[in-house]
């Protein structure tokens, strides 16, 4: 499949407001600050630890800076190459690189060995709606949201995957033609 636009994912991620103005440096808000310090006490602790390495990758995802997301799925996957956590958030950035064809590679082989891990199947709806397959997108999205039923952004994405062109319509049934699968 090719890249949709620019060739990297769209990536609209909201900044921390303080006093009304937007943080220009996202590293700087009081929340990644905060848990930086935490997952940094936790490395000391503990320099293999996972749940930190990987906190760290999330951490620096969610707040738009993926070159530190980078060296820290670097640093995730040299201790665990195989932790499905780590394997997920290196597909992300591999499809914030453009490469969505890799990063969608990635993520079903981390399904392939767990059916059910919730970052991939999310990871893997949100890629799916960024190609437009809206159609491949529900079930995924739909698998993902059994599991956290109280997520409203995995609802609204599931929605908006069945309000897409090519979308399993309402009552189920087979999707409009051209709403391919993998």
């Amino acid at each position: 499949s090719a890249p949709r636009g620019s060739g990297a994912m769209t990536c609209n991620l909201p900044l921390e407001q303080v006093g009304g103005a937007p943080i220009l440096d996202p590293t700087q808000s009081a929340e990644l600050q905060s848990r930086l310090a935490a997952f940094q006490q936790q490395l000391e602790a503990d320099p293999k630890s996972m749940e930190a390495l990987n906190g760290l990758t999330q951490l620096y995802l969610s707040h738009g800076v993926p070159e530190q997301a980078f060296e820290w799925s670097k640093k995730a996957l040299e201790v665990d190459p195989k932790n499905l956590d780590a394997r997920t958030y290196r597909a992300v950035l591999t499809a914030m690189m453009g490469m969505l064809d890799g990063a969608m590679a990635a993520l079903d082989q981390v399904l392939a060995e767990d059916p059910k891990q919730q970052k991939a199947l999310v990871y893997k709806g949100l890629i799916l709606l960024e190609l437009g397959r809206h159609a491949a997108a529900v079930p995924v999205l739909e698998t993902a949201l059994a599991q956290a039923p109280e997520n409203p952004m995995l609802r609204a994405k599931l929605e908006e995957a069945k309000a897409g062109p090519g979308a399993v319509p309402p009552g189920g049934g087979a999707p409009p033609a051209g709403g391919g699968e993998l």
